[in-house]
């Protein structure tokens, strides 16, 4: 399975507060989990607490099955 993905702003802002981030992940047979890393900047403004966006999208499940007929 795969999926796409992609960080936006909300409360924070890209370039200043954090660095925005979009990929693919893919997961191999089994597999239920991954980690998306997200750069926070550290500046010197005093703020509260502030939220980004994380969107995905596409998700494609790829299910083959092979059968090999008995010679």
């Amino acid at each position: 399975m795969s999926v796409h993905y992609a960080t936006s702003d909300d409360t924070a802002t890209a370039g200043s507060d954090y660095t925005s981030q979009s990929g693919t992940l893919t997961f191999a047979a089994g597999e239920t989990s991954k980690t998306i890393e997200i750069p926070i900047s550290d500046d010197s403004d005093a703020e509260g607490n502030e939220t980004l966006q994380l969107t995905l999208t596409n998700a494609v499940m790829r299910i083959w099955e092979v059968r090999i007929p008995p010679l």
